[in-house]
């Protein structure tokens, strides 16, 4: 079962698989580890690479660790630097 076991006890950090003991697999924003001995290995963009081994999960042309939103096709670039129009203020 996916996302419905609890993380206090997964002592292990990999599964018999070699992935990644506690991953999010339904996408909800909270990782919790699967029942069994198994993760379950999400694949966001259908690739065929999990998720844990894929470099860009959206297949958008920008690697994750660069995409501003690594898990939205529609938004693939890396944020803009900020002007030199912010201003800071102690108060």
């Amino acid at each position: 079962m996916i996302d419905v076991g609890d993380n206090t006890v997964a002592t292990a950090s990999i599964d018999y698989d070699g992935a990644p003991r506690i991953q999010d697999g339904d996408y909800n924003g909270v990782a919790t580890v699967d029942m069994g001995a198994f993760e379950f290995q999400p694949d966001f963009d259908g690739d065929g690479t999990p998720d844990y081994l894929d470099t860009d999960d959206d297949n958008d042309g920008v690697p994750d660790a660069s995409d501003c939103a690594p898990l939205n096709r529609a938004i693939s670039q890396p944020p803009d630097r900020v002007s030199n129009s912010l201003r800071l203020s102690k108060a």
